[in-house]
């Protein structure tokens, strides 16, 4: 999490969570040359949503991988 500029001003609640969708590859944060963020106040898309819970189902095991 280091890379990410933006997750310093969490709580350790929220450092927490952020750090388990980061480490599980549920989600992750945008990089480019300039700076690394992870967003963690900006809103979330349904779209964006269904892929979270389909990622959230393979790291459990209840539903497979897909290509």
């Amino acid at each position: 999490l280091a890379a990410y500029t933006d997750v310093k001003s969490l709580n350790a609640d929220e450092l927490a969570g952020v750090t388990a969708v980061v480490k599980n590859e549920v989600m992750v944060g945008q990089v480019n040359a300039a700076e690394s963020t992870f967003n963690p106040n900006d809103p979330l898309t349904r779209s964006a949503l269904a892929v979270v819970l389909e990622k959230l189902l393979q790291v459990k095991g209840t539903l497979p991988a897909t290509e």
